[in-house]
Formats: structure tokens, sequence, C-alpha cells
């Protein structure tokens, strides 16, 4: 566009007779054409400055994404929306009504006097790895695991949801009491099965015979290999005031009532 208007202009200039001479014919074009090159130079800045803020910006929507992606594993939707747009506004909620699931692992104890530190660390992992993915399945967020303890928090936003949310925990419960007795076969099985858990690798390349451990197991049959753990699960419903708390790495947490009685319940199994 900066080339065709300085080409009007010289050509103006030339038919209107307002150039007399060859010299300033001469002298015209040569300020023509630094006009040009300081236009051309700054039109070049533009387009750099543009698309580097094009870039910056691309750059910071992909930390964005990422960062939604770290904190919707760690928080609810709706609060790790929250703390990205603004952190300052995320805290304790109101009180509201949700489903609590309290488990707690039988044999685990007995467990780590069976095996090293460094095979419990592992089975925990795969364990947790399967339970983590159920919670996924069933629409839930984990909330914490302590020890071999394992909460699940279902906050309900609307009140004909209470229903199909109940049979949604209760699904949840019901397959993790069925995946850990696939566990437990593993665990019997001498195996390295959690490192497999994560689809990583094949199943079918598992390969090796069994240990004295897992010997020992085998021995008492199908009951001996169920009993290696066993879990208890506790499900309540009721109002919790949920939201991040801390300043050092800020936790979701609901306190209430209902998370006590979830653990009672849990307890009585």
């Amino acid at each position: 566009c900066s080339v065709a208007v300085l080409f009007l202009c010289c050509a103006e200039a030339i038919v209107s007779g307002k150039l007399a001479t060859s010299s300033m014919v001469a002298a015209y074009i040569l300020v023509l054409i630094f006009a040009f090159v300081v236009l051309h130079h700054r039109q070049a800045n533009v387009e750099k400055e543009t698309r580097r803020d094009w870039m910056a910006g691309e750059a910071l929507r992909e930390d964005r994404r990422m960062m939604e992606m770290i904190l919707l594993d760690m928080l609810p939707r709706q609060y790790a929306i929250g703390m990205v747009n603004d952190q300052a506004k995320v805290g304790v909620g109101a009180r509201r009504k949700a489903f609590v699931l309290f488990s707690d692992l039988q044999g685990y104890t007995a467990l780590n006097e069976r095996m090293r530190g460094s095979e419990i660390a592992m089975v925990m992992h795969g364990l947790w790895y399967i339970f983590d993915s159920l919670v996924q399945k069933h629409g839930m967020h984990k909330m914490d695991t302590v020890g071999d303890a394992f909460i699940v928090l279902c906050l309900v936003d609307n009140e004909k949801d209470l229903g199909p949310l109940a049979c949604a925990m209760v699904d949840l419960a019901r397959d993790m009491v069925v995946a850990l007795r696939d566990i437990n076969s593993a665990i019997a099985s001498g195996k390295p099965w959690h490192q497999y858990v994560d689809g990583t690798k094949d199943y079918r390349e598992l390969e090796g015979g069994e240990d004295e451990t897992s010997k020992a197991w085998r021995s008492g049959g199908e009951a001996g290999v169920h009993q290696i753990l066993n879990i208890r699960i506790g499900i309540d419903v009721g109002r919790v005031v949920a939201g991040v708390i801390g300043k050092l790495q800020p936790r979701f947490h609901a306190h209430g009532t209902v998370m006590a009685s979830a653990q009672a319940l849990e307890g009585a199994c």
C-alpha cells in the first residue's frame, strides 16, 4: 500500500510540472526512496511485534490449559476454573449437600510385614491408580488418601440429581470391591503387576514364577488369596462446607458431620 502511494505522489509531481529539472526529479525520487525505506522498516517492526505478541499470547494460553489440566486432577471443576481465573476468590464456600465415601484397607499392616517397603509402595501405587480410574469413570472427586484410607466426595448441585449420584457412588464402591479381588490375585501371583496398570505395557508380557511369599498365600487356596487385602467402605450424604484451604500446597477439603458419619459407617463394617 505504501509503495502505491509513493508511486502516485511521484507521478502526480511529474505530470503537474512541479519538477522542472532533472536534478529536482532525482532529488524527489531520493526522498521517496528514503520514505519508502523508513515505512518498510516500521512496517516490518510492527509485524515482528505483532508476531511476538501472538506467540506470547499463545504461550500464555498453553500455560493456562496446562494449569487447568493440573488443577482439574486436584480440585472439582468449578474450583479449578475459579482458581485459574482468580486465586484470591477461591476459598471455603457455602454449605451444600454432598455424598461422601470413606474406605479403609484391612490387611495393610500384615502386608507391610511380609513385603519390602519398595514393594508396598508399588502395590499402593497400582491400587490407587486403579481406584483413581474408577473415580473418574463414575464422575466423582477423590478428595484425599491418608495412609491406606481413600476418601471420595461428590457435591450435589441439584436436588434432582440425588438419586443418580447415589447410584453412581454405590456403583463406585462395588467396583472398588471387585477391583480389590483382582488385585489380591495379582499380588499372590508374585509378578510385577503394578508396572502394567497404566497401560504402558501389555499384561501378556508378565512372566516369572512364584516366590516364597506368593506360594504361602496360594497354599491357603482361593480364600487365602482373597484375604490378602480386604476393604471396608462407608457412604453417607449430608451437608458439608467445601473449598480450597491453606496457603502452602492448598488442598480441597470438605468439613461436616457427614464426614465423621461416613468414617463411622466404614468402621462398623
